[in-house]
Order: structure tokens, then C-alpha cells, then sequence
């Protein structure tokens, strides 16, 4: 064979090389093609971009600790941790750049500070509060726009001095109960565009302060609330706020568990739509529990819940459908 045939693997076009990196996991490209070369870094840029830490192999450590990450650190954007963070001691000074740090099943303090995403999917209940008054009775976290506080317990804002001028965009948080819903939505009104809410447990659908100026949230353009609770919120208690708070809403999604028969009532939720010219889509997932009533004709009761949901403005004018 003429070796002035023979192509090196670096010589090969970046489409040919991106056509096998569709064959490789994120760990397996950086591991073989960082480091090699200014060309090759550059052709898998975009490979580099979110991390996560938990699946890099143990004898792999090393490598990724002292070649690969220092020397992609400038593209890192997002880090993700899973498990123990003694198994990985990283100095985060080296990403500069990076904007989103996403704790799966671990967590720990040390390695929050000043970015524009957090995510933490398991609070412990003993930091509950020092997080919340860190997030939103500082001004630590200036730059911080995107939020995600999952916890088993709920957080409740109760007795906390909270700082009105917190910067948050999108907030995703499981809150105690319903008073801190009310809490919360006073403190990021100014700001909040997207919003995730899951509520536990049960209580005054109210706030339990005074506040001077009425509850607004021009911002808002995404509202998903999930009730755990049965009866957690009365459709006239959501649909007040919403039209009262949320008039700019352009997203609008529930899950919930009630007797209230408000919910299944596809008149009542049109009334409500109406009112809120601004909307564009809504998914809703209702478990109902029926009051047993041996006056009641079930036949009877379901034609009325479909013919509810079939009316012009369900079918037509709109095209959102239900399933039951």
C-alpha cells in the first residue's frame, strides 16, 4: 500500500468527525478527543458545554481532573453533581464562564456562589432555612435568574425578613402551604416570568400580612401549580388570583386533587379563559373524587362533564381536548 495514501485521524473533516461523535457519549468524546490537538478542541466545542461529573468513570478521574476539564474550562456552562463530592474536588474558580450548577441527589453549601442557574432536586430539611435566606434575604446571588428548590418537607417563608429585590426570572420550589404561596409571590411579583409551583399541604388560601400595594406579577407568562392536598385550592380561589394577579399569563397548567366540581366543569373554565385574553395553551390534570349520592344519575353526570368540554370555544376556537 502507498503510505502516501494514509490519512491520519486528525485529518479528517469535522463533519466526518462530528458524524462519529453521534456514536460516542460526552465522556468518551472529551476523553478521546480533548487534548490532542487546537483543531479537534474546536470541532467538539460544543460537547463541552454541560458536564456531568457523576458519570465520569472512577479511572477516569484523574485524567478529566488535570487534563480535560482545566483545559475546556473557558466552554462549561452547566455542572451537574449526583453523588459524593469528595470523590470529586474540583477548584470551580477555573470555569469562568460557567452560568448552571444542577445537584441531583447530593448537595452541599460549598459549592454555591454567585451564578445565573441553580438547581437543587433534594434539600435537606435542616438547611431549609438558611437556603431561603440566602437566596431571598441577601444580595449574594445579584446575578442569579433561574432557581430550582425541590424538597420532600415543603418551604415555608414564615418568620424570615425577605428582600424585595431579589432578580429572580424562573423559580421552580415545593412550598409547605398555602400561606407561602401568598409569601412568595408578593416577594418575586417585580421580577418572576416562569413560575412552578407544588404545594403539600393544606391551609388559609391567604396571606397571613398586610401588604400596601395589590398582588401583581406583569411578568408572568408561565404558571404551573401541582396540589398535593385534596381540596388544597377552591377553583374560585384560583381563578380569582389568576385574574387578579396573572393577567399576562400565556401558560397556564394544573394538577390537583379536590371534590370540587368547579374543576370539572368545562362552562366554568371557559368563563374563566374569557378573562384572560393573553392565554395561548393550558393542560390540566384533575383527580376528582365524586360525592356519593344515590339520587345521582352517573350517566347523566358524565354527558353534562363532556358536553362541558365540547362547546365552540373547546373544540374550535381553541382545540384543547380532555381525556377521562
Amino acid at each position: 500500500m502507498d503510505c502516501k495514501n494514509k490519512s491520519k485521524f486528525e485529518d479528517l473533516p469535522d463533519e466526518l468527525l462530528l458524524l462519529i461523535c453521534r456514536y460516542l457519549n460526552i465522556i468518551e468524546i472529551l476523553n478521546g478527543f480533548s487534548c490532542l490537538n487546537n483543531r479537534l478542541s474546536k470541532t467538539i466545542n460544543e460537547f463541552s458545554v454541560k458536564i456531568d461529573l457523576n458519570i465520569i468513570p472512577s479511572k477516569l478521574i484523574n485524567r478529566f481532573q488535570n487534563e480535560i476539564l482545566p483545559n475546556i474550562s473557558s466552554n462549561v456552562r452547566s455542572l451537574i453533581f449526583n453523588d459524593n463530592f469528595e470523590r470529586f474536588s474540583i477548584k470551580f474558580e477555573m470555569f469562568n464562564n460557567l452560568e448552571s450548577i444542577h445537584f441531583l441527589n447530593s448537595f452541599s453549601e460549598n459549592f454555591l456562589f454567585n451564578i445565573k442557574e441553580i438547581k437543587i432536586d433534594s434539600v435537606p430539611v435542616d438547611i431549609q432555612i438558611d437556603l431561603i435566606k440566602r437566596f431571598f434575604s441577601s444580595n449574594q446571588y445579584t446575578n442569579l435568574k433561574s432557581l430550582q428548590l425541590i424538597s420532600f418537607h415543603g418551604f415555608t417563608f414564615s418568620n424570615i425578613e425577605l428582600n424585595n429585590l431579589i432578580q429572580i426570572e424562573n423559580l421552580k420550589i415545593t412550598l409547605k402551604n398555602n400561606v407561602s404561596l401568598f409569601e412568595l409571590l408578593y416577594l418575586i411579583s417585580s421580577s418572576i416570568e416562569k413560575l412552578y409551583i407544588h404545594i403539600l399541604y393544606n391551609g388559609p388560601f391567604k396571606s397571613l400580612k398586610s401588604y400596601s400595594l395589590p398582588l401583581k406579577l406583569n411578568k408572568l407568562n408561565y404558571f404551573h401549580l401541582k396540589t398535593t392536598f385534596e381540596d388544597s385550592i377552591q377553583f374560585k380561589q384560583l381563578e380569582k388570583l389568576i385574574i387578579d394577579s396573572f393577567y399576562f399569563i400565556q401558560y397556564l397548567s394544573i394538577e390537583t386533587l379536590t371534590r370540587d366540581q368547579d374543576y370539572i366543569d368545562g362552562f366554568k373554565w371557559e368563563n374563566f379563559f374569557k378573562k384572560l385574553i393573553y392565554l395561548k395553551n393550558f393542560s390540566f390534570s384533575i383527580r376528582y373524587r365524586f360525592k356519593i349520592n344515590e339520587n345521582d344519575d352517573q350517566q347523566i353526570r358524565e354527558n353534562y362533564l363532556l358536553n362541558s368540554f365540547s362547546t365552540d370555544f373547546w373544540l374550535n376556537q381553541r382545540k384543547w381536548f380532555i381525556q377521562f
